[in-house]
């Protein structure tokens, strides 16, 4: 299962511009994959964007965990939000954190601190100095910085490379599933 989630983070420019950081990890592993920043607030397009670039990477998680934001999970809203379809169109189940319990996502939002650090300590003042600053920082993380969360000092692509991974088939899930199961709420 991997882990999406959205945070801003205001630019070292003269404007002071408010970025967007989509942080993707993998929730046994930690492994991140697929972090990246857009110029504009959190939504459905960038969000889709991060995730099927990480697909295409390294496959189709079975499921796929998010906070209840509306760019991301509407079910609990009644609704179905585009990277909901996107995923099922996937093989991909959607799900979301229950409301007010945010340790659900604990593990990316703990991630969150880090990569502010990283961000504030190189202070970018371009979409594209983010950019880098977090494909540079995804290389350290996945690859560099033993992580304290797993077994035997490993680093995040240690435990990726290690971990029997369990891909969709691919096998589209119908939008009705979605649409009852918004409709429950």
């Amino acid at each position: 299962m991997w882990q999406l989630d959205g945070f801003e983070f205001t630019l070292f420019d003269t404007d002071r511009t408010v970025i967007t950081v989509y942080q993707l990890i993998d929730d046994s592993t930690r492994f991140d994959v697929g972090s990246d920043a857009a110029a504009d607030p959190e939504n459905s397009t960038d969000a889709i964007r991060v995730v099927a670039a990480a697909i295409d990477q390294y496959g189709v998680p079975q499921e796929f965990l998010t906070d209840n934001g509306t760019a991301f999970n509407l079910s609990r809203r009644g609704m179905i939000a585009d990277l909901e379809i996107f995923l099922c169109g996937k093989g991909c189940w959607p799900i979301s954190g229950r409301a007010g319990k945010p340790t659900t996502q604990g593990k990316d939002e703990r991630s969150h601190q880090t990569l502010r650090k990283v961000l504030t300590a190189h202070a970018p003042t371009t979409v594209a100095q983010a950019r880098d600053v977090i494909a540079r920082y995804r290389q350290r993380y996945n690859h560099a910085r033993h992580h304290q969360g797993l077994p035997g000092n490993m680093t995040p692509a240690q435990a990726w490379d290690a971990a029997e991974h369990q891909p969709s088939d691919g096998t589209a899930i119908p939008i009705e599933r979605l649409a009852l199961r918004a409709a429950s709420y």
